[in-house]
């Protein structure tokens, strides 16, 4: 018997999961508006949500202070002589500091996957959540697709 094929929403979780970094863009705040991209470690809370741990200097904590709107691109890079048919999505939504009550849990999760990040409790870092708003998942070329986030966020873990 085979196996069934993953939906777009449990490929792009499942993807999710098995990296360890994207690169996340904000805005510049050095110009308002300008996007920038730059490369982020994560790890994901139970709805596949991705938690960041930044510094306050970071110029994606100082975007995301002016405009939290922002989007983080995860993708497989195992075939490198073919790109376009790599899996690969787009997380697209708001990243915001997180509170006080949520932070303990933020912190196991990231720590779990990133046990060297300690000690940069230390320093002048925080811990950040994405609110994800919609999904783009591109499963190799011509493999396109808008996930809902709920079936997203309920797939189940690999």
């Amino acid at each position: 018997m085979s196996e069934r094929e993953l939906t777009k929403a449990e490929a792009a979780r499942a993807l999710a999961e098995a990296k360890r970094f994207g690169v996340l863009c904000t805005s510049y705040y050095k110009a308002a508006g300008q996007p920038y991209g730059s490369t982020a470690t994560y790890a994901l809370d139970e709805l596949g949500r991705p938690i960041f741990l930044l510094a306050s200097i970071a110029a994606h904590s100082r975007g995301i202070e002016e405009d939290p709107r922002a989007s983080l691109v995860i993708w497989d890079a195992s075939m490198e002589d073919e790109p376009l048919d790599n899996l690969r999505m787009t997380l697209i939504g708001t990243v915001k500091r997180v509170d006080e009550d949520s932070r303990d849990r933020a912190a196991n999760l990231y720590l779990e996957r990133f046990p060297e990040a300690r000690d940069f409790l230390e320093l002048d870092f925080d811990f950040y959540r994405m609110e994800i708003a919609e999904i783009h998942w591109i499963g190799g070329f011509g493999g396109a697709g808008w996930p809902s986030v709920s079936d997203y966020a309920q797939a189940p873990k690999k």
